[in-house]
């Protein structure tokens, strides 16, 4: 987990893109992903009951 703070602290100042876009996901998505690792559970369910709606 260290790892991954030193990386999120420093890939502003980075010129690669992938980077950027990592960093982006993370901040747009990261309840859901940390969820995930600490539950291990998924929202799979809740897509399939979305998918069936639209």
């Amino acid at each position: 987990m260290q790892l991954f703070v030193q990386f999120f602290v420093a890939s502003p100042r980075t010129k690669f893109q992938a980077f950027s876009t990592i960093r982006r996901t993370f901040e747009t998505h990261h309840q859901a992903i940390i969820n995930y690792f600490n539950t291990r559970s998924k929202n799979a369910a809740t897509e399939s009951f979305n998918a069936k709606i639209k």
